[in-house]
């Protein structure tokens, strides 16, 4: 349960900062998808960037039992979901959406 709030608090900040921008998006749990949204429109990449795919697996799949992902660094889950969010509240600020 830890690993899907985890996904979640980063999902959310980059769907915020991806709508501020006006920049639309699938319905989606992938952060990688969404990450790769940001970079195809010129944004600055997240903080931990190369990490939050391992949060991937808690988005569906662990929440509802089809698969069993071993050891989450909840320490690091927990600063990337901070920093993320950090992120997001500046990229939200200096967007340029009515």
């Amino acid at each position: 349960m830890v690993g899907f709030h985890a996904q979640q608090s980063i999902e959310k900040p980059l769907k915020a900062v991806l709508s501020a921008h006006m920049i639309e998006f699938r319905r989606t749990h992938d952060l990688i998808t969404l990450m790769d949204l940001l970079q195809d429109h010129k944004l600055p990449a997240t903080p931990q960037a190369d990490w939050l795919d391992e949060l991937n697996p808690y988005a569906v799949e662990a929440r509802y039992g089809t698969i069993d992902p071993e050891g989450l660094d909840r320490t690091r889950a927990l600063s990337a979901a901070e920093q993320v969010l950090d992120w997001a509240g500046h990229q939200t600020r200096s967007s340029k959406s009515p």
